[in-house]
């Protein structure tokens, strides 16, 4: 039996940040397992961004991931298993109608076991199998004002499995599949309760109902060649179908067939041009149809009192959010650097998001426009230097609403990485980061609040140095955002009159041991 064992202790600054991660490797003759858990917890941080806004945010998050893997000399050789376990708890942060209270109390579980087999059926094919199951916990204690509470606990049932055949004759690959997923909310300990004063008001029928289900069928076919014309020139194809089935809203079932298709040149050993044409989608989920469906009368009745509303945001239904992708790119490696540059024009239609009809009300989910785009140039380049590393990732991108024709607020013009990696004497690493981004500016005519502003620009540095005691035992000092920089990111869906406020400057100190 072999028996290995790593864990990492972390305590920081402020708001006495604290972590613990486990890594266990155990192997016998018949099986193996890979074993990892972690700790992260936080005590209450309180600041305040305008007027009564003041954000409460702790945390304390568990995580949980055991593979267990059959051997050769299993008679089970393919048959992996485990399970994922994840709970999250803590204040709302920037996430409750623009303010948190002491009360607010909320936990997030998942729980997920899984199976997966893996099968060469013959020289060339291969068997990829995989089967979970998923239960989500959303158990919540809100303060809504006045002497109203909030308190629910919803729990969602999740099934997924994927059964895919690989095919592998040497210039011509084929990967296919099937794959089905089906989720809903239970009755089982779920509930939804009002109290308004001395009264407790029951709701949230809809979440509770096994047959309003969402269910998600698939088909996928790719194709893989290497052309006898051209030297090192391959190509892609690719087609996925989906089929989904929305008994919460049957307004929101779609179909969908999304292409794909690539081509790849291998010009000399240091120079490779790449072209990629694709599509993707995605619809409602279980929960925004649910969250639509729930509230749509409340949603119709204080709308109209207030102003006319369109009439696609009274239907409450939404057409599946679309993107399709043009890639050119060009990469060179050398012996001492690799350098690689990217075109990309995208197409987002019918973005789907929340959108605030009537302030203080839960946000539907709707599409917000036809059509949204952006296009630019990223650029990577890494360089080998003595006793280190340096690297650049930088992008430049315009962006605009086609229904419009101006720029979408509050998405980055230009975002930069560049960091330095150096080796220090004796067996110390100090690493130096710099991430800065720019925003288009969102102007003063909109409900989301003039904090827009502070997010257009920002520079944050993080600091790392790691020293290493001896072969088993090494000590780390984390300094993010060194400069305690201010910053924010900016409020896209336009449901909280403020921005996301990011943390200020945290000193993390680590041990790392292994056994």
């Amino acid at each position: 039996m072999i028996f290995a064992f790593r864990n990492s202790l972390s305590i920081g600054s402020p708001h006495e940040q604290k972590r613990f991660m486990g890594h266990c490797l155990i192997q016998k003759k018949n099986i193996a397992g890979d074993v990892s858990f972690g700790f992260y917890g936080k005590n209450n941080s309180e600041e305040k961004y305008g007027e009564n806004n003041i954000v409460r945010d702790s945390k304390k998050n568990q995580h949980l991931l055991a593979i267990f893997d059959c051997t050769q000399d299993s008679p089970l050789n393919g048959l992996k298993f485990g399970v994922s376990s994840m709970s999250q708890r803590g204040g709302l942060g920037t996430g409750w109608i623009g303010t948190t209270h002491k009360i607010d109390d909320y936990t997030f579980e998942t729980l997920q076991p899984f199976l997966m087999y893996d099968k060469k059926l013959t020289k060339g094919l291969s068997l990829d199998t995989k089967l979970l199951f998923q239960r989500n916990d959303d158990i919540g204690l809100f303060f809504a004002g006045g002497s109203d509470a909030i308190r629910f606990g919803l729990i969602d049932h999740f099934y997924m499995g994927d059964i895919c055949l690989k095919y592998s004759g040497g210039r011509f690959n084929i990967i296919s599949g099937i794959a089905y997923d089906q989720r809903w909310h239970t009755s089982e300990n779920s509930h939804f309760y009002l109290f308004s004063g001395s009264n407790i008001i029951p709701g949230g029928d809809y979440y509770f109902n096994r047959s309003k289900n969402y269910v998600a069928k698939s088909a996928y076919l790719q194709l893989q060649n290497e052309f006898p014309v051209l030297e090192g020139l391959k190509s892609t194809l690719g087609v996925r179908y989906d089929k989904v089935i929305n008994s919460i809203e049957p307004g929101n079932s779609f179909t969908k067939t999304s292409p794909r298709v690539g081509l790849v040149q291998r010009v000399n050993d240091h120079l490779s041009l790449k072209l990629l044409y694709g599509t993707a989608m995605r619809g409602l989920g279980l929960k925004e149809s649910i969250d639509n469906t729930m509230y749509a009368d409340v949603y119709k009745e204080n709308a109209n009192k207030i102003w006319t509303v369109p009439a696609a945001f009274t239907t409450f239904t939404a057409k599946p959010e679309t993107i399709e992708t043009y890639e050119a790119s060009a990469a060179y490696y050398a012996k001492r650097f690799q350098t690689s540059i990217t075109y990309f024009n995208s197409t987002l239609e019918n973005p789907i998001r929340a959108y605030n009809i009537v302030e203080g009300f839960v946000v539907p989910y709707l599409n917000v426009a036809k059509e949204h785009k952006s296009h630019g140039v990223e650029l990577d380049f890494d360089m080998g230097i003595p006793q280190g590393k340096f690297f650049v990732n930088a992008t430049i991108q315009e962006t605009d609403d086609r229904d419009n024709g101006r720029e979408i607020p509050n998405t980055p013009k230009t975002k930069l990485n560049a960091g330095l990696l150096y080796h220090l004497p004796p067996d110390m690493d100090l690493s130096l980061v710099v991430k800065n981004t720019w925003y288009t500016k969102r102007g003063t005519d909109t409900f989301v609040s003039k904090l827009g502003d502070r997010v257009d620009d920002h520079t944050v540095v993080d600091l790392n140095c790691m020293k290493k005691i001896n072969d088993d035992v090494r000590l780390e000092l984390k300094i993010n955002n060194l400069f305690d920089k201010d910053w924010a990111y900016p409020q896209l869906s336009d449901t909280l009159p403020f921005d996301h406020p990011q943390p200020g400057r945290a000193v993390v100190v680590s041990l790392d041991v292994r056994l």
